[in-house]
C-alpha cells in the first residue's frame, strides 16, 4: 500500500496563496511546482504591437503571455502574476503607470518594452496632436466611483491644505500648523506615513510634486515670516525644490535648492508643475510667471539677501526664541530667463462669490499643459474653478461643480458630517482632475479633521 503525505495549513487561503507552494507528496509521483513566475520558459508579446493615439489620452497595453513560444493568450497586467519590467523610451511622449496603461503626454513617436525572463517585446507609438482642450463634466452628480480616497487622517490632527498624486497613485499631503508644514505620503483610503516637516516655510497655500529616479521632490514655499497679529507664518520669499524624507525636521537653510523669481512684497510666494509637460508656474507679487522647469533647474545660481524673517519661540520648534534674522542665500535666478507666460492676478474676480454672497478663497493652483486652474471656495460647501491660459486671459470662470449641491449627498458618502466641507487643492495629472476636501467630525471640538479627494475623468 503506497503512503500519502499530507500537509495541513493553519493559514488562510489568501495568505497561502503568498506562500512557495507546499508539494502534496504521493507515492510514486514527482511534484509540481505552482509558481508560475519562476518558469523561465513563460515568454511575453504585444498584440497588436503598434498603435495611434491622440494626445491626452491613455492606452491599455495588450499583453500577451505563452508558455511554449506558439500558443499566445491575453495576459491582465494587475494580476501580478509575473513580474515584469516596462520601460518607456521617452516619457515625454509616453508616461507609464502602474496599472498597464499608458498616458499619451505629448506628440511624437515613442516605443514601450516589455522583459519577462529573457523574452522582450516593444509596442509602438505614434501620438497625435489632436488640439485636445482637458474638459470634465462640472454638472455630473457625486458616486463612489468619484471619491478617490475619503477620511484619511494627518499626523498631529493636521488639516490637509493642499495634495498631489504620485505615478502610483499615491497622495502626498501638506498641511500647516503653527510654526510648522508636515508634508506626508499615503495610500488612497489609508492613513498618512510620518511626516517630514518644514519649520518656518509658511501656510502651505500650494505646492506640487516631482518624481525624478525614483525620489520624490516637493515644489514648497519657503522662508516665511511670522506675523504679529496671530503668529502664523506667511509671506513667503523663495521656492524650494524639497527631497522628500519621511520622518526628517527642516529649517529653512537645510533646504539646499532655491528658486527666486524676485521681491515678494509682503504677498505670499508658491509653486505648480506640471511635470508631463515640462512647466513650472511660480506666484509671487501677485503674478503668474511660467518657466520651462529644466531651464529653470539650469538657471544661474546667485546670492540674494533676503527681507528680515520674523520666527521661533513656538513650543516645540526648532528656535526656542522669537528671532529676526537678514538671511543671504543662493538661488536659481529666474529673472535671467525667458518665460512662458506671465499676468497679474485678480482674485477677486477669479474667486468670486458663494451662493450666501460671501467671497471665495483661493484654495490651490494647478498647472497643465497650456492652462492655469485656480480653485476656490469656503467652509460652505461651495467649489468653483477658473481656467487661464498663460497670458492671463479667463476661459473659464468661477465654474462650479454639482456634486457637493447636496450636502446630505456628501454626509451619506461619509464625508462633510458636521456640514463643512471646504476644497483644499487641485491637481490634473494624466488627463484626470482631482479636488481636496478637509470637513471635520460632528461633535467633536475641536475639529476632528478629515481630508477627501474626489476625482474627475
Amino acid at each position: 500500500m503506497p503512503y500519502v503525505f499530507i500537509y495541513v495549513s493553519l493559514y488562510p487561503d489568501h495568505i497561502m496563496k503568498r506562500i512557495t507552494c507546499f508539494t502534496l507528496a504521493i507515492f510514486a509521483l514527482s511534484s509540481i511546482s505552482c509558481n508560475q513566475s519562476e518558469d523561465t520558459s513563460i515568454q511575453i508579446s504585444f498584440n497588436p504591437s503598434s498603435a495611434s493615439v491622440d494626445a491626452g489620452t491613455e492606452y491599455e497595453l495588450p499583453f500577451m503571455v505563452s508558455t511554449d513560444g506558439t500558443s499566445w493568450k491575453k495576459y491582465d497586467y494587475n494580476s501580478h502574476r509575473y513580474e515584469i519590467q516596462l520601460s518607456s523610451s521617452n516619457e515625454d511622449i509616453i508616461a507609464l503607470t502602474d496599472t498597464g496603461y499608458v498616458y499619451a503626454r505629448t506628440p511624437g513617436y515613442a516605443s514601450v518594452t516589455a522583459v519577462l525572463n529573457d523574452s522582450k517585446a516593444k509596442f509602438s507609438f505614434l501620438v497625435n496632436d489632436a488640439g485636445y482642450n482637458l474638459d470634465f463634466d462640472y454638472k455630473k452628480a457625486l458616486t463612489k466611483g468619484m471619491i478617490y480616497s475619503n477620511e484619511n487622517i494627518l499626523s498631529n490632527n493636521t488639516a490637509m491644505q493642499n495634495f498631489d498624486i504620485l505615478k502610483n497613485g499615491d497622495i502626498i499631503v501638506g498641511g500647516s500648523k503653527g510654526a510648522a508644514v508636515y508634508y506626508q505620503r499615503m495610500a488612497p483610503n489609508q492613513q498618512a506615513d510620518l511626516p517630514m516637516t518644514m519649520w518656518y516655510s509658511g501656510h502651505c497655500t500650494n505646492f506640487a510634486v516631482e518624481e525624478n529616479n525614483g525620489e520624490v521632490y516637493i515644489w514648497a514655499s519657503n522662508f516665511a515670516s511670522k506675523t504679529t497679529t496671530d503668529a502664523s507664518y506667511n509671506c513667503e520669499q523663495i521656492v524650494s525644490r524639497v527631497k522628500f524624507v519621511p520622518g526628517s525636521s527642516l529649517k529653512p537653510e537645510d533646504c539646499t535648492d532655491h528658486y527666486y523669481v524676485g521681491p515678494n512684497n509682503g504677498t505670499t510666494t508658491f509653486a505648480a508643475v506640471d511635470m508631463e509637460h515640462n512647466l513650472l508656474a511660480i506666484y509671487n507679487n501677485n503674478q503668474i510667471k511660467i518657466y520651462d522647469i529644466n531651464e529653470a533647474k539650469d538657471s544661474p545660481v546667485k546670492e540674494f539677501q533676503l527681507s528680515e524673517i520674523l520666527r521661533g519661540g513656538e513650543a516645540g520648534s526648532p528656535i526656542s526664541k522669537d528671532e529676526r534674522v537678514n538671511l543671504k542665500i543662493k538661488a536659481h535666478d529666474l529673472t535671467s530667463i525667458a518665460m512662458k507666460g506671465k499676468f497679474s492676478v485678480d482674485w477677486v474676480k477669479l474667486n468670486g462669490y458663494n451662493s450666501f454672497g460671501e467671497q471665495r478663497a483661493m484654495q490651490g493652483m494647478c498647472i497643465y499643459k497650456d492652462k492655469i486652474y485656480i480653485v476656490s471656495g469656503s467652509s460652505n460647501p461651495d467649489v468653483s474653478v477658473s481656467i487661464l491660459n498663460f497670458n492671463g486671459k479667463i476661459e473659464k470662470l468661477c465654474q462650479q461643480f454639482s456634486f457637493e449641491d447636496n450636502v446630505q449627498d456628501l454626509i451619506d458618502a461619509g464625508m462633510a458630517q458636521d456640514g463643512r466641507f471646504e476644497p483644499e487643492g487641485i491637481k490634473i495629472r494624466y488627463g484626470k482632475l482631482y479636488l481636496g476636501f478637509i470637513w471635520g467630525v460632528k461633535g467633536i471640538s475641536p475639529t476632528d479633521w478629515r481630508s477627501s479627494i474626489i476625482k474627475y475623468n
